[in-house]
């Protein structure tokens, strides 16, 4: 593996264990020290701001952060000791560009209860600025601002600057003016953080039953063929293994099948301003092949995966599962902190004709209507997008910075890395088949099938109608 020089390997103190078991992309300046010891941190935000956002020690005033993830204080992790960065070195990096602002960060756990504590902040005020991936609710609720304003204004931000041109809009919000038009989307939220879900396979698992690594782009065909190969008796181990953590059932389905679809060619669908407008057939041939797929793949899945649980040994040297469909990019972080990163590869999911495969996830930064200076505000919105924010979260592994160029060019990657960040910029796009009623109703068509034995047409045949009259009867409920 190659050695990594100007980063820290680190590994976030809260749910490390868990993480492994399944509960869960300009500038000059100097580096950091090339041999710092492991526990020193040695990614540096750079003097005077990173070249596209500039220090601006003239400014003053105050700005209230609320961090979804991030720990209060920096410590060494318990089970690695690594450094874990937290809100006191934060502080430290906003306080060096901005020294005469001053600033309260407000962390909280980034786990399935993390919404409601952030609405507790943002109904009582008490934040300017927000890291969080539940933005599309915090703007539809009415606690964010349309950054366009501020964005037509400002000299140093610019979209083109993110990785990925999908990137600065992918989780902006639909104008409800323009429904369906992209061009006209409300600019509520901008990038910080990204963790798109690519494929990692176990290379002992595939050397024990003598399969070739994943290729570079692979086909549906590809992965159930390796699937149905090393499910069964592990020829060095004797234990029972299998082939692939796929999800067959539970929420995680829904976008499961609609990777899947897009890989055949199929259309996984288009978000508008309302859940009426949202367009897409689901039992059209290609979701109809999809699911027929996920039914073909089940054998070869491990207990669990009907429940979209993933299995307990998956991250350890106990593994018995030789794939997983679905796992952060950022998990290449964690494997290298527990010196697995010659176990744990990489991979490309089955794309479509462009290569797309991925799932974006990750953390966006938003400005609140209730902010004490919007101007300051917007600011430090702007340097977590842009700003020395992008090299924090790269020295913190929460996720991908989404900026390269803000990043920096003097940071050096491991050979892991740079392949799990390529792989997982192929992005595909928004699918609403994660939306609200819809959602529910693909959980329903796709168990009905892959645990009741219902035909994958006849499944998807009702949902399309359910699909329908139920957005008929919410667009009627608005009076449209």
């Amino acid at each position: 593996m190659a050695l990594r020089q100007g980063m820290v390997r680190s590994i976030l103190l809260i749910a490390a264990i868990s993480a492994f078991t399944g509960c869960s992309n300009g500038g000059g300046g100097p580096a950091g020290p090339v041999n710092a010891p492991p526990n020193q941190q040695t990614v540096k935000q750079l003097e005077g701001g990173n070249g596209i956002v500039k220090a601006k020690p003239e400014l003053k005033g105050k700005v209230r952060i609320g961090y979804k993830g991030l720990n209060a204080k920096t410590a060494p992790d318990p089970i690695t000791g690594k450094l874990v960065y937290g809100a006191d070195e934060l502080e430290k990096w906003l306080k060096k560009d901005y020294p005469n602002m001053d600033f309260e960060i407000i962390v909280y756990p980034g786990d399935k209860d993390h919404y409601t504590k952030a609405k507790a902040l943002m109904e009582a005020k008490q934040v300017d600025v927000m890291i969080q991936s539940s933005t599309a609710q915090i703007w539809q609720e009415g606690y964010s601002v349309d950054l366009g304003p501020y964005i037509a204004k400002d000299k140093e931000y610019n979209p083109d600057l993110h990785s990925s041109k999908l990137l600065s809009t992918y989780f902006r919000e639909w104008n409800p003016n323009f429904p369906t038009d992209e061009s006209k989307k409300i600019a509520n939220t901008l990038p910080y953080s990204s963790a798109g879900e690519i494929m990692f396979y176990d290379t002992e698992i595939f050397k024990d039953f003598g399969v070739e690594p994943i290729s570079a782009n692979p086909t549906l065909d590809e992965i159930y063929e390796k699937a149905k190969k090393m499910t069964g008796k592990n020829p060095r181990t004797g234990k029972q293994t299998y082939g692939l953590y796929i999800p067959t059932g539970g929420k995680d389905a829904t976008w499961t099948l609609a990777t899947i679809v897009n890989a055949l060619g199929g259309d996984s669908g288009t978000y508008g301003a309302n859940e009426w407008d949202n367009r897409v057939k689901v039992d059209s041939p290609e979701w109809i092949q999809g699911l027929e797929w996920l039914n073909k793949v089940k054998p070869f899945t491990p207990p669990g995966a009907e429940t979209a649980t993933p299995p307990v040994q998956w991250g350890t040297t106990e593994n018995d599962v030789a794939m997983t469909f679905a796992q952060g990019a950022n998990f290449v972080f964690k494997y290298e902190a527990f010196n697995l990163s010659n176990k744990y590869e990489p991979a490309s999911r089955p794309g479509n004709k462009d290569g797309e495969n991925v799932r974006l996830g990750g953390d966006r930064v938003q400005m609140m209507k209730a902010a004490a200076d919007p101007e300051l505000a917007w600011e430090i919105t702007k340097w977590f997008s842009l700003g020395n924010g992008q090299r924090f979260v790269f020295a913190t592994q929460l996720g991908w910075p989404t900026s390269l160029k803000a990043l920096g060019n003097d940071i050096q990657m491991t050979d892991e890395e740079k392949k799990a960040l390529d792989i997982s910029s192929k992005i595909m796009k928004k699918t609403p088949v994660d939306a609200l009623s819809l959602h529910t109703i693909m959980i329903d068509a796709i168990e009905s099938s892959t645990l009741k034995g219902v035909a994958p047409k006849t499944a998807l045949e009702k949902a399309e109608q359910q699909k329908l009259a139920s957005y008929a009867k919410l667009k009627s409920a608005a009076g449209k």
